[in-house]
């Protein structure tokens, strides 16, 4: 779990460095990736690499992406 591809209408540049705030459904507090760069852009997309994650927020994403998982099987 290295990163994600994003779908938004924002312009950004390969290389731009980011923070990502994810609000996750049914949970008060984002998930907060404190360090991301941009990998590649193609038109409404584009793809972001983790360079920084601390463990507790790892194991929140794995949580999260584990019963995105099982919802789409």
């Amino acid at each position: 779990m290295g990163g994600f591809k994003v779908v938004s209408d924002l312009a950004v540049k390969s290389g731009a460095l980011l923070t990502v705030q994810l609000q996750i459904p049914e949970h008060t507090t984002a998930i907060t990736i404190r360090a991301a760069t941009v990998q590649w852009t193609l038109e409404l997309e584009f793809g972001v690499e983790f360079l920084e994650m601390q463990e507790l927020t790892h194991a929140r994403l794995e949580q999260f992406q584990a019963t995105q998982m099982n919802i789409a099987a």
